[in-house]
């Protein structure tokens, strides 16, 4: 099951451990994972890590910020699993950061290229400009 819990913290590489206890047999997981919390210089491009999802969508401007999976004025939630079937969409989403604006309409002016790969093998291609991109601002 998806779950999100926002935790700020200061640049660095940080180590997590999440233990999960099922109160009715018992039973106990856990999942140990390294982590590196980028420095974001102003000025030189840069962007977060990626997110499959198998949901992103906008928000209405009373819930933007608030609630799980909720990332500025969208609604992003990563697929547990990783697992994309044909009658599924496959989102992809990350932010990038300092990209320049177009002065007139103040929109991020940029191009993005992607490949997904099989195998080592190209099966999708495709070019997107700042009209594919939904939530774009400065």
């Amino acid at each position: 099951s998806p779950y999100q819990k926002a935790i700020p913290i200061r640049t660095g590489s940080y180590r997590l451990a999440v233990v999960v206890k099922d109160g009715r047999s018992g039973r106990t997981g856990s999942l140990e994972v390294g982590t590196r919390v980028p420095r974001y210089l102003d000025g030189q491009l840069s962007s977060s890590s990626l997110i499959l999802a198998d949901v992103v969508q906008p928000l209405p401007t009373k819930q933007v910020g608030s609630g799980p999976f909720v990332i500025g004025s969208m609604k992003v939630r990563p697929s547990v699993t990783r697992v994309f079937t044909r009658d599924q969409n496959l989102w992809i989403y990350m932010q990038v950061y300092n990209l320049g604006l177009d002065p007139t309409t103040h929109r991020p002016i940029a191009q993005i290229h992607y490949d997904v790969m099989k195998d080592g093998k190209v099966v999708l291609s495709k070019d997107e400009g700042p009209d594919g991109m939904a939530g774009t601002s400065q």
